[in-house]
């Protein structure tokens, strides 16, 4: 599962719009929808996201 889908699921789970994210980031809607379904999102905007959502970003080795 990509960045998009994650975060998509995160924001349907939480019951939170996309607008809300676009709004405490500082940036418009059609911006971040933009980065998401282009997959050009940076690394810190997913840590922003995260932040916001109160969720944090783990790395796990795979078995």
């Amino acid at each position: 599962m990509g960045a998009r889908e994650t975060i998509k699921a995160i924001l349907a789970t939480e019951n939170i719009k996309l607008t809300q994210i676009a709004g405490k980031l500082g940036t418009s809607v059609q911006n971040l929808s933009n980065k998401l379904r282009n997959k050009n999102i940076k690394y810190s905007e997913i840590e922003a996201i995260a932040e916001i959502l109160n969720y944090e970003i783990k790395f796990e080795k795979r078995k």
